[in-house]
């Protein structure tokens, strides 16, 4: 199907690629570099959007001496019929840091999350509740306060969309939602 993205399974040729892309970054080809040693550690979410070839859009978790990072990668994997000889079958084309992997609190960012997206439920006046999909990232606040900065993947009906949530601690291991807002190009909501 031409057109935009569209959800893809995370499997073994998924895990070829991201892998692909981690050593691209590691050796610094394709203009992209991250220094240190990356490794691989999973596959967070697949899309796939066919062009003249396939464009694999894959949200990954990888570790390096500094720690875990959750990257955004784009592979074009060409055509078999368009590949002249000598040339790579795939190439990086985007990268992107999203954030220290959310991997980093496990159940409490998923914890913060659910409860972040229950308030943003109740602030809202639409029929369709979000309903939250995964965890993206977590950073901490840089402003000196106990906030975590959430990105989170949500699904309202039958439409995804991206929120980033700040959360701050409350009494009895609960999260309090200080913002919200549409994350990238949709807009702001707060």
């Amino acid at each position: 199907m031409l057109g935009g993205p569209s959800d893809a399974p995370i499997d073994d040729r998924t895990n070829e690629i991201a892998t692909f892309a981690v050593e691209q970054l590691k050796h610094g080809k394709a203009n992209f570099a991250i220094q240190g040693n990356l490794q691989l550690a999973k596959v967070v979410s697949a899309k796939r959007q066919v062009v003249s070839g396939t464009n694999h859009i894959l949200v990954v978790e990888a570790a390096d001496d500094a720690g875990p990072k959750t990257l955004e990668v784009t592979v074009w994997e060409k055509l078999q019929c368009n590949v002249k000889e000598n040339e790579a079958p795939m190439e990086l084309t985007h990268f992107k840091m999203v954030g220290p992997a959310a991997e980093a609190g496990g159940d409490e960012w998923s914890k913060a999350a659910q409860q972040g997206v229950a308030q943003l439920n109740q602030r809202s006046n639409s029929l369709f509740p979000y309903q939250l999909l995964r965890v993206l990232s977590a950073t901490p606040s840089n402003d000196g306060s106990s906030n975590t900065e959430l990105l989170v993947e949500v699904k309202k009906g039958e439409k995804e969309e991206k929120f980033a949530l700040t959360v701050k601690p409350a009494a009895d291991a609960h999260f309090h939602l200080v913002k919200f807002s549409q994350h990238a190009a949709e807009g702001a909501a707060t």
